[in-house]
């Protein structure tokens, strides 16, 4: 491998630039039109507000959404991957303006993805191929689908990660080096602190990559790097996914979604009549098989050559990370664990979109050159096949997507708060419906003063009376306590969810907290500790190494 492919030059930072640019081009229909109106949208708003109103009060990480389901409240906080929240939260303190952070966040991830293929792509190309990678995976019909008509916003964030996660696991089977596990690893936190169904199909996808480009004489020695790279990523995570894995028993199933044959990219061509989106995905697959194909093609049919060899096994990713999408791969499925709870098979477009990007990129001096000979038709196909699916692109994800303009978009933000959950949200205690009090506490007939009412702490005094129960306007959940003058009061779920508080018969001052278990503590100290080790291998200088 060329030097031009491991420095940074003047080319590398032009690429940035170029990088840029394509970002604004894909965001700017937004920036025209408005925010694309997605299905959740407001989930991910309310879960920025969560983390902004936490911000003011000097939490990084909220535990309860108090004001959901009319301040009833619910657990999304502890099972859902905080990292898109947090960015919005982040992004909208400096600009202090929920529009503008929507758009300006969606440029960012878009750039972050390009960039993640850019430095992938750099790992096999000099800067001025490499660039187009980036290009090609910003409008990849699959990502612009994501962002655009599928609302799978927390999914486009974390699908902008897999990139890197590539990039880095190649540079880690080249040449091992302290910041390629370190970039490893803070890569790989981030997939799961972003997106837990990504996360689950990158950890495949990963593992078949490894093995694709893992070099047998460093066998061993990459694969204790590789392993210490994950797992620093999970130590870095571990704030989020250890309160999942001890709580996910106290949760409400979620069969909104469940895994069905019929979700398989051309399982049923009569789904759209079945009420089902899988006729659409069916399209997205055709145009991301129509952008792949010329490379897949080319190198096929190329000389044999250690770097035909590269962009072979890289097929190989992307023909299973395709086929892992239909049926043929129904087997795999129901063997594989976790990969169930993905739902949606579709998903690992993702990853095709990743792959084919940096292979097109790699095939377009290949077809140049076809382009000069007297196979000039061929050439002149293969173009074709890209920019029809470049064309489906622009035409259907983008110009058929709907949008809030500003006000629309800021009268949703502003009403946000206060909506249902999803099914998947709700502690488990909480029946299919629930009694909305307008008071915050009834006490049956004894007078109540509220004298608190905040996220995550509440009190109010409860004159003297028969004994009798609270009822609080707050889903039970088991890390809420209640106590009065430091001893402990009984609580428990009433047959709707709604937290019930036993009452003594004189009267009382009830201070009813959420408090976090030692565990959350453990894990945070973990994430802390984890993230200073990434830093730290990550500003130690490597060692150079000129096998390559």
């Amino acid at each position: 491998m060329s030097k031009t492919t491991r420095k940074l030059t003047n080319q590398d930072w032009k690429s940035l630039l170029f990088i840029v640019l394509f970002a604004i081009a894909a965001l700017t229909p937004a920036i025209i039109r408005g925010v694309p109106a997605s299905r959740d949208l407001q989930h991910h708003f309310r879960l920025g507000l969560a983390f902004k109103e936490a911000f003011s009060q000097g939490d990084l990480y909220p535990s309860w959404l108090a004001e959901a389901n009319s301040g009833y409240g619910d657990a999304s906080l502890r099972f859902y991957p905080p990292g898109l929240g947090f960015l919005l939260a982040a992004v909208q303190t400096v600009t202090g303006n929920w529009y503008s952070t929507a758009l300006l966040v969606f440029t960012l991830l878009t750039f972050f993805g390009g960039l993640g293929a850019y430095l992938w792509a750099r790992s096999f190309l000099a800067p001025e191929m490499a660039r187009w990678a980036a290009a090609l995976f910003i409008f990849m019909p699959y990502r612009v689908n994501e962002l655009y008509q599928s609302s799978l916003l927390a999914e486009y964030a974390a699908a902008a990660t897999l990139p890197f996660v590539f990039a880095f696991t190649e540079r880690l089977c080249r040449n091992g080096g302290r910041r390629n596990i370190a970039g490893l690893a803070a890569s790989y936190a981030l997939l799961i602190l972003t997106n837990l169904p990504m996360a689950v199909i990158g950890s495949y996808a990963l593992a078949v990559y490894l093995l694709l480009r893992i070099d047998r004489k460093t066998l061993f020695p990459t694969i204790w790097k590789f392993a210490g790279a994950l797992a620093l990523g999970l130590g870095a995570s571990a704030c989020f996914w250890v309160t999942v894995l001890a709580e996910l028993s106290w949760q409400r199933p979620d069969n909104a979604t469940s895994f069905s044959r019929v979700n398989f990219i051309f399982a049923s061509f009569r789904a759209q009549q079945e009420g089902t989106n899988i006729w659409y995905g069916n399209l997205i697959v055709l145009a991301t098989i129509a952008i792949t194909l010329p490379a897949l093609v080319l190198f096929r049919r190329g000389a044999s050559s250690p770097q035909t060899s590269v962009w072979r096994r890289l097929g190989v990713l992307a023909v299973f990370s395709l086929l892992m999408s239909t049926i043929i791969s129904f087997p795999l499925w129901e063997i594989l664990p976790k990969l169930k709870e993905v739902q949606l098979p579709w998903r690992w477009l993702a990853v095709t979109s990743a792959v084919s990007a940096v292979m097109v990129a790699a095939s377009i001096d290949s077809w140049k050159e076809v382009a000069k000979s007297n196979k000039r038709p061929l050439a002149l196909l293969a173009a074709g096949a890209v920019l029809m699916s470049l064309a489906f692109t622009i035409s259907h994800p983008i110009r058929e997507a709907r949008y809030f303009s500003e006000s629309r978009f800021n009268d949703i933000v502003a009403t946000v708060k206060g909506i249902p959950s999803n099914g998947a949200w709700f502690p488990k205690w909480v029946g299919q419906k629930f009694l909305v009090m307008p008071e915050q506490v009834v006490a049956g007939e004894r007078a109540v003063k509220v004298t608190a009412w905040d996220t995550e702490h509440r009190a109010f005094e409860i004159a003297a009376g028969t004994a009798t129960e609270a009822r609080v306007r707050t889903f039970y959940y088991p890390l809420w306590s209640a106590s009065a003058a430091g001893n402990s009061l009984p609580i428990r779920p009433d047959e709707d969810g709604t937290l019930m508080i036993a009452l003594p018969p004189e009267s009382v001052s009830v201070d009813l907290s959420f408090r976090e278990p030692r565990r959350s503590k453990i894990s945070g100290i973990s994430s802390i500790v984890s993230v200073a080790l990434i830093v730290l291998l990550a500003a130690i200088p490597g060692r150079r190494n000129s096998k390559h």
